[in-house]
């Protein structure tokens, strides 16, 4: 930051000489002169373009969504229940300190400016709040290259937090994965449903509920019969 300042001081300096100073004596210059200076301001531009490009922070928020997996002595056993990894990858040339902001909802221009105009917040998934305020060590530091820790969450919490969005809209959903540093820059990955992957996300939990009510009735049935053998010994 220093050399942009000690960059952007010369560069005044040297404007103030060319064009104010020479302009009050009545002097303009040669045409060699002109391109000569018009040469070192463009050289200047680029300078400083690059500059902020090498050391710019980038991070890649990777989501992914795959079975759970349990660690036999047998081998790896796959469940059918889904879970979440979230990481982020930092592809600056720079190390950087960042920690997992969340999951939220993604509000279209008009909605967001709305939400701010009311003095509302951005509705976060509560779930992933917690990871934050719980962890012992909230900030990450990550090196060139490297990535953070993996966060993992039950997929339904996720869904549920889609399906409830779902059903206030109707549209297809957008959530946000955000990881930020320090000084409150945002690193975020979208993750769109479309009303097909709701509708799929919905029939899903159907089929699991009508598994959870048969399993009760099987529970209740089979307590049923022992109440009745234990009565006919009696």
């Amino acid at each position: 930051m220093n050399h942009i300042k000690d960059i952007l001081s010369s560069v005044l300096s040297f404007l103030k000489t060319t064009f104010y100073d020479n302009y009050n004596a009545g002097i303009f210059g040669t045409y060699a002169e002109w391109a000569g200076i018009i040469f070192t301001i463009l050289t200047i531009i680029f300078t400083l373009r690059f500059y902020n490009k090498d050391n710019r922070i980038v991070f890649r928020v990777a989501v992914n969504k795959k079975n759970k997996q349990t660690k036999t002595d047998e081998g790896i056993i796959y469940s059918a229940d889904e879970i979440y990894i979230i990481q982020a990858i930092n592809l600056s040339k720079m190390s950087e300190t960042v920690y997992f902001d969340g999951i939220r909802y993604k509000y279209a221009f008009f909605e967001k400016l709305w939400i701010k105009m009311k003095n509302n917040k951005i509705e976060y998934l509560q779930t992933t709040i917690s990871v934050f305020f719980e962890s012992g060590d909230k900030f990450e530091y990550v090196g060139p290259r490297n990535s953070t820790k993996e966060q993992i969450f039950e997929s339904h919490w996720i869904d549920d937090f889609v399906v409830n969005r779902f059903k206030k809209t109707n549209k297809p959903v957008t959530i946000e994965v955000v990881y930020a540093n320090a000084t409150g820059q945002e690193f975020t990955q979208d993750v769109l449903f479309s009303k097909k992957d709701i509708k799929y996300i919905e029939s899903i939990r159907e089929n699991f509920k009508d598994r959870i009510e048969r399993r009760k009735s099987e529970v209740l049935l089979k307590k049923e019969l022992e109440n009745k053998k234990y009565k006919d010994l009696l």
